[in-house]
C-alpha cells in the first residue's frame, strides 16, 4: 500500500533547537597561579579505545569463541611441515594402499592429500566441522593439482552426534557398496571427549568400529590427559564435562574388548602402538584392527 506525502506547501518549518551555552560559561573561574588548562575539570572521552587484552586473555577468548573444537587455523604451520607427515611415515603403507580412507577432523587437508598422493589410497574423504578449514582444504587440493580428482573429497560435517554415520549424508560419502577400510582419528579425541563426555565418545568408538569391514583399521592419536586440563582452563564452557570425565587416554579398554565402568569396549584389537615425540607433541599412534 502506498501513502501520499503532503505537498511542500503544507510542511511547517522545523523548530530550531535552543542554542547550547558555550562550554566556557559553565566552567569554574580559573585558580590563581594555574593556567586555564590546569584548572579545567577533566572531561572523559567517549571515543577512547578499550585497553588491549593480554596475550592470556586473547588466547582464552579465542578458545571460547572460535577454536573450542580444536579447529585451529594454521595448525600445520606450527606442528610440522614434513611431507608426507611424520605420522604417516611411521605407519605401514598397507594401511593405505588401495584402500578407502576416512580422515576425521581433517583440518586443512594436509594428511588427506598426502594419503592419496604419497601412500596410494584408493579414495580419501576428509571431514571437518569448520567451514574455514574445509575452504583451506579445497585450496590445498587445487594447489596439489587435484581440483578435479574424484578420489578426493572434503565435507563440512559434525560427525560427533550419535547416528551421524547412519545418516543419508554419511552414506553418500562413498559409492554404494563401498566401505572405509582405514579411519584416521589423529589429535582430535580430546576435543571430541570434552564436548561429548564419556558416553558420547564411547558411542563414537562403537560407530567407527561398525563402519570398518573385517581387517579394517582405526588409527588413533590420543592427546595426553594433561592436555585436557589446559583446554578446560582456557575454555570455560568445557569445564563441567571435563570435571565429569572418567575415561582416560589411550582408551585401550574402551576401544578394545575389555570395556570398563563407562561401558562395553568397541571390540577392536590393538595391533601396534608407536610411542613418539614430535616437537613437544608426545602422543602415541595406536593402530586398532577389526577382526
Amino acid at each position: 500500500m502506498t501513502t501520499s506525502r503532503p505537498s511542500n506547501s503544507t510542511l511547517s518549518a522545523p523548530e530550531l533547537p535552543t542554542p547550547t551555552p558555550p562550554l566556557s560559561s559553565s566552567l569554574p573561574p580559573p585558580v590563581p597561579g594555574l593556567s586555564s588548562a590546569d584548572s579545567a575539570p577533566a572531561v572523559a572521552s567517549s571515543s577512547a579505545a578499550p585497553a588491549p587484552l593480554s596475550k592470556t586473555k586473547r588466547d582464552r577468548q579465542a578458545h571460547n569463541e572460535v577454536f573450542n573444537r580444536g579447529n585451529y587455523h594454521g595448525y600445520y604451520g606450527f606442528r610440522t611441515d614434513c611431507v608426507p607427515d611424520a605420522r604417516l611415515q611411521l605407519l605401514e603403507p598397507a594401511l593405505f594402499e588401495g584402500r578407502n580412507v576416512l580422515d576425521l577432523g581433517c583440518n586443512a587437508g594436509k594428511l588427506s592429500i598426502e594419503t592419496l598422493v604419497h601412500l596410494g589410497a584408493r579414495r580419501v574423504v576428509g571431514l571437518d566441522i569448520d567451514p574455514v578449514l574445509i575452504a583451506q582444504s579445497e585450496a590445498a587440493r587445487v594447489a596439489a593439482g587435484l581440483a578435479d580428482d574424484a578420489r578426493l573429497s572434503f565435507v563440512e560435517a559434525d560427525f560427533l552426534p550419535p547416528g551421524f554415520f547412519d545418516s543419508a549424508p554419511a552414506r553418500a560419502l562413498l559409492p554404494p557398496g563401498e566401505r572405509f577400510e582405514t579411519i584416521l582419528l589423529l589429535s582430535i579425541t580430546k576435543w571430541l571427549h570434552l564436548h561429548a563426555g564419556d558416553d558420547g565418545l564411547l558411542v563414537l568408538f562403537h560407530a567407527l568400529a561398525g563402519l570398518l569391514p573385517p581387517g579394517g583399521a582405526l588409527v588413533v592419536e590420543p592427546q595426553e590427559w594433561a592436555n585436557y586440563k589446559s583446554a578446560a582452563r582456557k575454555a570455560k564452557d568445557l569445564r563441567p564435562v571435563f570435571a565429569a570425565i572418567k575415561m582416560r587416554p589411550d582408551f585401550e579398554p574402551y576401544l578394545g574388548q575389555e570395556g570398563g565402568e563407562c561401558g562395553e569396549g568397541a571390540g577392536l584389537v590393538l595391533e601396534r602402538k608407536i610411542e613418539r615425540d614430535e616437537g613437544g607433541f608426545s602422543r602415541p599412534l595406536c593402530v586398532w584392527r577389526k577382526e
